[in-house]
């Protein structure tokens, strides 16, 4: 038998998200990263990007290109081909590459043309 469900009586507001992503802390963002720096554009500026990195990954300096991609949320191809390009400066350790802080801070807030 089928039943129906009445949510009229639900508090939506009382629910929080939870917020996704590869970042391993379980701290939500400094209010300070969440307000809009660029009113024109509403975008976060490059130190504000750097810093949200440091926060998330405090004893990193150096990203892979598998985390580089999972950060930016995109693929990991895209990365490895900018870098291939020389589009994107990496760091060679033997036959890894690794992208540094600064850069993708930079990727973060000027994106990859």
């Amino acid at each position: 038998m089928r039943q129906s469900i009445d949510f009229t009586d639900v508090d939506v507001n009382s629910y929080k998200t939870i917020p996704s992503g590869g970042n391993k802390s379980s701290k939500d963002p400094p209010k300070k990263f969440l307000k809009n720096t660029d009113t024109k554009y509403g975008s976060i500026s490059l130190k504000e990007n750097l810093d949200m990195l440091k926060l998330f990954y405090p004893d990193k300096f150096l990203f892979s290109i598998e985390e580089t991609a999972s950060i930016l949320n995109v693929s990991y191809e895209f990365i490895r081909q900018r870098a291939a390009k020389k589009e994107i400066p990496t760091i060679s350790f033997g036959d890894r590459r690794m992208i540094n802080i600064c850069i993708v801070a930079r990727l973060l807030t000027n994106g990859a043309d």
